[in-house]
């Protein structure tokens, strides 16, 4: 995982130190999706990292580490660091 520090832009001087008014410690985890490098700060589960990119979980197939989910399992399926995902979007067509 990757802490970044994500500071807001007002700042004010106080005895000659700047100091942030909002700073957050947000922590980022690294994973592999559709195979490239993604960060995400949210999903900590499938479904979530399926809501952070925009895709409809209705709608997609997932694959967890080389494991194919249904996906009542999308939920359940919990993220790590360097975990590799897979999701492809279900298209019907004529």
């Amino acid at each position: 995982m990757t802490l970044k520090i994500i500071w807001g832009q007002s700042t004010r001087k106080s005895k000659g130190l700047t100091v942030c008014r909002r700073a957050a410690l947000t922590i980022f985890m690294k994973i592999r999706l559709n195979g490239k490098d993604f960060e995400t700060a949210e999903a900590r589960n499938v479904l979530r990292l399926l809501e952070e990119i925009g895709a409809n979980p209705k709608r997609c197939v997932v694959e967890h580490n080389r494991k194919a989910l249904r996906p009542a399992d999308f939920e359940g399926a919990e993220l790590s660091e360097g975990d590799e995902v897979e999701v492809m979007a279900i298209v019907a067509g004529g």
